[in-house]
């Protein structure tokens, strides 16, 4: 079963004359494997842009299955004059973006905007999320952006002309080498019986 954070990267279908696609990359992604149990897994948000040759303005949701905290890096507080983070609370607009828009369960708005033309340059490291896995069962999961699921949120500007974004991290909880360890001693317990009876 598929949740949420590593890296595939998809591109959104150009809206308008003025929207291309932009990219969110999540590092490292894929992960290596979690073992179960691991308190927390982190990653680095990048967003670049494809088009455009530099923009300065930054909107995006994060979506996860999997509860996480986020902190701008430096670089984007140094680069935005005027930023904004909020958690998931349906009942809430921040600048008339929805936030909590149900796409999963924990979902959080990031947001930026430079006074100065460009100044996030083409690429940017907007910051760290880091993911409660201590909790998680086996399986898949994923942390995304998507302007297609939240309805063209998600994107980077500059002078009007928009990219919106696109992105996924992703890591797969397994089991401890210890439970491996136990669950091989019982197989070969029971293969013992097999043929013995």
């Amino acid at each position: 079963m598929r949740k949420v954070a590593a890296v595939s990267l998809a591109v959104v279908a150009m809206v308008g004359s003025s929207a291309f696609a932009g990219i969110a990359t999540f590092t490292p992604s894929p992960q290596p494997d979690v073992q179960q149990g691991t308190p927390t897994v982190t990653m680095e948000l990048t967003v670049s842009a494809q088009q455009l040759q530099n923009f300065d303005g930054a909107d995006l949701v994060l979506n996860s299955d999997v509860p996480f905290t986020f902190a701008y890096s430096g670089a984007f507080k140094t680069a935005a004059n005027a930023f904004t983070l909020y958690a998931d609370a349906p009942t809430n607009l921040v600048a008339g973006l929805p936030v909590g828009l149900g796409i999963r369960a924990n979902d959080l708005y990031v947001s930026g905007a430079a006074s100065t033309a460009g100044a996030f340059g083409s690429s940017i490291d907007v910051g760290t999320i880091t993911l409660a896995t201590a909790a998680l069962p086996l399986g898949d999961y994923s942390i995304f952006i998507s302007s297609d699921a939240d309805g063209g949120t998600s994107s980077i500007n500059r002078q009007g002309v928009t990219e919106f974004i696109e992105g996924t991290g992703s890591f797969t909880v397994v089991p401890e080498p210890a439970s491996i360890g136990l669950m091989l001693i019982g197989a070969f317990g029971l293969l013992r019986r097999r043929i013995a009876g």
